[in-house]
This record gives structure tokens, sequence and C-alpha cells, in this order.
């Protein structure tokens, strides 16, 4: 072949060589447009929902001695979709839905059953506020209440509320007398109900009412079951 044919037929290659790589060039772009203007992507994990998240830790956690409740199930009440078991640190992460309270049944086999009730504005803007709470062990749970020198009565249930921001001294319709401490790395529990956090032992099955002084963001009306913990965190 002639030099002149020869680079003729080269070119001829290249040129369909280039044809032929236009449609990967093309899914790549895409591709990348995708990820760069992809959908919702400021949105967050669940979209229109409400990324829930905080630590479930044991009762006797500290900074210094922290124990998270491992592999614990939490399933929001009437949306079995909605949920999630907790990381080896005790993280939650969970969609809940907007505008309303959302009941949380929090299963673990070496802890009291528990249920969380919240609702999102406690936690808004998102990322500024986020739960710390409390499970107690099933083996934990009559020696703690030996040390407070209470009897726990197996008709009733108990209610722990965090309060985040500067305590007030809280309410709850149902019976139940209150204990609290500082934060949730004090151990000290003591008589009274103001605290950053506030157990009331011993509160009546049913619906039970939280108050205080001014307005509560967060759930009030509270269910209490037998035998079981309610959780919820206001502000």
């Amino acid at each position: 072949m002639k030099p002149a044919c020869a680079l003729l037929a080269l070119t001829a290659v290249a040129a369909c060589a280039d044809d032929a790589v236009q449609p990967i060039d093309a899914a790549v772009d895409a591709a990348v447009d995708v990820a760069i203007d992809g959908p919702d992507i400021d949105a967050g994990p669940c979209g229109a929902d409400f990324f829930l998240t905080g630590a479930y830790e044991d009762w006797d956690s500290t900074t210094n001695t922290f124990d998270g409740v491992e592999f614990a199930t939490w399933t929001v009440r009437g949306e079995p979709t909605r949920t999630f078991t907790t990381n080896p640190n005790g993280r939650v992460e969970l969609c809940i839905g907007r505008g309303h309270v959302s009941v949380i049944d929090a299963t673990q086999g070496d802890y009291q059953p528990a249920i969380y009730v919240t609702r999102p504005e406690v936690f808004d803007p998102p990322g500024l506020f986020f739960f710390q709470i409390k499970g107690i062990k099933t083996t934990r749970y009559a020696s703690f209440f030996a040390e407070l020198g209470v009897t726990p009565d197996p008709a009733r249930g108990h209610v722990l509320i965090q309060e985040m921001g500067t305590p007030r001294a809280l309410t709850l319709t149902g019976g139940g007398t209150p204990f609290a401490v500082d934060s949730s790395d004090d151990l000290s529990w003591a008589a009274g109900a103001t605290g950053g956090l506030v157990l009331f032992t011993n509160v009546a099955a049913g619906t039970s009412t939280l108050a205080t002084t001014g307005a509560i963001v967060g759930p009030t009306s509270l269910p209490v079951e037998v035998g079981k913990l309610t959780i919820a965190t206001i502000r």
C-alpha cells in the first residue's frame, strides 16, 4: 500500500474509533450530571420525612464508661416498615413522619421494653438537637430501684423524661415518685423533678400528661404501659 493510501486508511479508522466512543462519553457525562444535579440531594436520607437520630445508652453509661444499647429494634407503631436496629454504639437512625407524634417501640432481649415518644419539632433545626436517653437491663432493674428505695409495682410503668435546655420542675399525672439527675453523665439519682433526666417511678398505666412552667416543645400526652419504660425528649 502506498504511504498516502495508508494515511487515508488510518485516518478513516481513527474517525470510526472516535464515532464509536461518543455514546460512552455521553453516558459518563449523563452519570456525572445525575450525580451533581440528581433529585433531592438536599432532602437527606428521609426525603420529606424527618431524620430522627440520637443515642440509646445503658442506664449506667457515662462518657468515661460508655455503653450503648446495641442491636435494639426500634419500630414506629402502626408503621412496621419504619424500623431500625441500633448500632454497637447505640446510635438510632430512623425516618419518622412530620407534624405529629410518633410512638416507637424499643426492644432488646437484655433490657426492659421501652416506648419512645417524640415529635420532630423537638429537634428543629435538624442537626442542632438530638436525643440521648437510657435503657435499663432486666438484671439491673431490681437493684436500681432498691437504691432509690422504691419497690416496682408490677401493675404500673415508669416514665423517663430528657429535658434539653435549662431544666424546669416537671409534673406528671398518674402518680409516680420523681427522681432526677443533671445529665446522662450523672448517676447520682436523687428525689426531685428538675434535671436533665427525670424518672417518674410507678406511674399508673394509661395516658399521663406532662406539664411544667411555660411551654413544652415535644410530646406531653404519654402512653404508660405495665412493666415498660416510657421515654420522651422535650425542650
